[in-house]
C-alpha cells in the first residue's frame, strides 16, 4: 500500500510570507539590470519567477528536513508527503 502523498502543485497556495519581499525583488532587479542598457519585461518576470521557485524550493526542503513532510518516490517522480504513521 503506498503512503498519501502530494506531489507539489505548479502553482502553490502561499502565505505573504513566503513571497520575495519588495527588498528582495528591488535587490534581485537591481542585480539583473546592472551594465545593462535595455532589457526585455518578460526578460524581468523570468527572473522573478526563477527567484521565486528557488524561495518555494527552499521551503519544502526545510520542511523534508525537519519532518514535516517526507518524500516519497513514485513512478520516478518525486512527491511529497505526511510522514509514515502521521495522521492526516
Amino acid at each position: 500500500m503506498r503512503p498519501a502523498t502530494v506531489c507539489p502543485d505548479p502553482r502553490p497556495m502561499v502565505k505573504p510570507e513566503d513571497l520575495l519581499t519588495d527588498r528582495e525583488v528591488r535587490q534581485l532587479m537591481e542585480g539583473f539590470l546592472r551594465g545593462k542598457t535595455a532589457v526585455d519585461a518578460d526578460d524581468c518576470v523570468a527572473v522573478l519567477v526563477w527567484a521565486q521557485e528557488q524561495r518555494f524550493r527552499s521551503l519544502l526542503l526545510t520542511w523534508v528536513l525537519d519532518g514535516s513532510i517526507q518524500p516519497h518516490v513514485i513512478d520516478g517522480e518525486v512527491c511529497l508527503g505526511l510522514p509514515e504513521g502521521a495522521q492526516p
